[in-house]
């Protein structure tokens, strides 16, 4: 009875972990094999820790522009040539 009990408590706790957001920069399984392919290409060594996993280009360049400048940063560019990074661009209020 108890086997039950763990065993349906241990499938509950996975259906639930199942809904949830993973971890924010991108699985270490993933890095931790993006790090090593890195660093066998280009011969420097290269450490999970290291990256960051986004889920393309606007998301990258969100995270970037919200990593690097303050909210209150101003953004010059002579010419955009990412269409969609003016809308990244437009959450820093004086572009």
């Amino acid at each position: 009875m108890a086997e039950v009990a763990l065993a349906r408590r241990k499938k509950r706790r996975e259906i639930l972990l199942s809904f949830q957001y993973g971890i924010t920069a991108g699985l270490w399984e993933c890095r931790d094999e993006l790090a090593k392919f890195l660093s066998k290409r280009y011969g420097s060594s290269v450490l999970r820790q290291q990256l960051i996993l986004t889920c393309g280009a606007t998301h990258g360049l969100q995270t970037l522009l919200n990593t690097v400048l303050s909210p209150n940063g101003i953004i010059f560019v002579e010419e955009v040539t990412y269409m969609i990074a003016i809308d990244a661009f437009k959450q820093f209020p004086l572009m």
